[in-house]
């Protein structure tokens, strides 16, 4: 249904709950005054209220990220972050320590959204640091993204991945969909440029609140990984299967936890288990 043609109480509670699923707590907070005015006992509108994000706000957030492959030693990811929200969009700093199978290396570097009006908003993050021929040395994004129509939002992302003597180029299409419910789906198409080939890669996720304080999220993506072996000239390539799950469980109003795993099936028969835990407190 396209709510704008019920400009009702129901209708503001429902653009309400949209846009606070999909991130805009400023225009959620728009809708909930008018659902308020004409009812101000409306108690799904009241807990909605409560739910939101205040005007500034700073977010911590430290994470774990382990992986295990036959044949390799153990990797570990360990993250530091803190990003600072307004109404307009938000602004953070990130860390990242890296150990994967035997190379190591430690990133930094700097992210942002910027809302653009009420529909659109562009995004970007440039990480620097030390890598090598698995840890990247330099990850840079920028895209753009927007509600194209009530549910669906469309976005585009360039990626520039440099490792020690290989470079990785992406583009990125994204379309979600918000359902009127707390469940939304996420998809994005990759065309991912290596030493002169195109691959393809895709993403879909599924996502519902299943309670007030639990969300899940289930989801399956494939593409092909490139390594680089003895000769900068030879490349090793294979596709890989990934199937994910996760959860966000919010401990208190302002302490959550998220655990996600997932299972990676390379096409040369071996199966990579990876994992993530993180930890993100709102002051």
């Amino acid at each position: 249904r396209d709510l704008h043609s019920f400009p009702t109480r129901r209708s503001s509670d429902l653009w309400a709950r949209y846009y606070h699923w999909r991130g805009d707590d400023k225009e959620a907070k728009l809708y909930l005054e008018k659902c308020l005015a004409s009812d101000g006992d409306n108690q799904e509108a009241l807990e909605l209220k409560e739910g939101l994000v205040p005007d500034h706000t700073i977010e911590l957030r430290i994470a774990y990220e382990g992986d295990t492959l036959p044949g390799t030693t153990p990797g570990a990811i360990e993250e530091l972050a803190a990003t600072y929200f307004n109404r307009k969009g938000d602004i953070g700093l990130d860390f990242f320590h890296m150990d994967r199978f035997g190379e190591g290396g430690s990133r930094g570097g700097l992210r942002f959204n910027r809302k653009l009006g009420g529909r659109t908003s562009v995004q970007g993050a440039f990480l620097f640091g030390g890598g090598g021929d698995i840890v990247p040395k330099q990850d840079l994004n920028l895209g753009m993204s927007g509600t194209v129509a009530h549910g669906w939002e469309l976005g585009a992302d360039y990626r520039h991945l440099a490792f020690r003597t290989l470079t990785v180029d992406a583009a990125i299409g994204n379309l979600d969909y918000y359902f009127e419910k707390p469940i939304w789906i996420v998809t994005s198409v990759a065309a991912n440029r290596i030493a002169g080939v195109t691959t393809p890669g895709f993403l879909l996720r599924f996502n519902a609140r299943v309670r007030r304080n639990l969300t899940m999220n289930i989801g399956y993506g494939y593409g092909t990984e490139v390594y680089q072996l003895a000769l900068p000239t030879e490349f090793g390539s294979f596709r890989r299967d990934n199937y994910i799950s996760g959860v966000t469980l919010a401990l208190t109003k302002k302490t959550r936890v998220e655990a996600t795993y997932t299972l990676a099936r390379r096409s040369t028969g071996t199966f990579e288990n990876m994992f993530l835990v993180a930890l993100v407190r709102t002051l």
